[in-house]
């Protein structure tokens, strides 16, 4: 990787789900330049990018060989937006409660975002979103 490739950038990390080339593309059709690295990503992977997205994946995080993500994620002081497995990754990680959900979800759903002052800020108040998932946050970590 050449120096500095990341500047500006948003960081993909794949979590091994099928979305994660489908979200770095949504992120660089909205004019921003993104980039995928795995979970072992390190602090100099992340310099001079703007945020991290944590993709899903098929796995739940309280199996066995679920995928890990580097704790460098938290040493790089970037905004953070988990998706399904990634969601409920930084939950676990960050001392929340992950469950499996009374059934599995997939199909199409309405997100609600609450508050401007989010990494979601711009977004209109509901948007239309894909799910897929079988596990669902119980409790969210202190702070969320």
């Amino acid at each position: 990787m050449m120096e500095n490739e990341q500047n500006g950038s948003i960081v993909v990390v794949n979590a091994g789900g099928q979305y994660c080339h489908l979200i770095a593309r949504r992120v660089r059709e909205a004019g921003v330049r993104s980039i995928i690295r795995e979970g072992n990503v390190s602090v100099t992977d992340l310099a001079g990018a703007k945020g991290i997205i944590i993709s899903g994946g098929p796995n739940s995080v309280y199996e066995p060989d679920a995928p890990e993500i580097s704790d460098d994620i938290f040493k790089a002081n970037l905004p953070i937006l988990g998706l399904c497995y990634g969601h409920q990754f930084l939950a676990q990680k960050l001392n929340g409660n992950v469950s499996p959900g009374r059934h599995r979800e997939y199909g199409e759903a309405v997100m609600e975002v609450i508050g401007q002052d989010t990494i979601l800020s711009g977004l209109p108040s509901k948007v239309r979103v894909w799910m897929s998932h079988g596990d669902e946050v119980t409790s969210a970590p202190r702070g969320f």
